[in-house]
């Protein structure tokens, strides 16, 4: 799953490769990967999530939009365990 909305969230930053270096650009890039990492959340991939994108001169001077992603994954059942017990012929099961 990670691996998964890794690949999707490259993917759709690349919309953004020679765009403007400004508010509206930063501001749509981050609306479009929250819609996409709450689309996540509603369908049980993650528990939270919280992005962000730097604001500062020297980034925009540097033609570069930096961002941070911090997800917590739901936790999943890795291992189930069942017990068996065996019983005579006369033993009643109560619930």
């Amino acid at each position: 799953m990670m691996l998964t909305v890794r690949k999707t969230i490259s993917r759709m930053s690349r919309n953004f490769v020679f765009e403007q270096n400004n508010a509206a650009t930063r501001t749509a890039l981050l609306n479009m990967v929250n819609n996409y990492l709450g689309s996540v959340q509603a369908a049980n991939g993650i528990n939270e999530f919280r992005a962000s994108i730097e604001e500062g001169a020297d980034l925009v001077d540097r033609n570069v939009i930096k961002g941070k992603i911090f997800l917590k994954p739901t936790t999943v059942a890795e291992i189930i365990i069942f017990d068996f017990t065996l019983t005579p012929q006369g033993a009643s099961f109560s619930e």
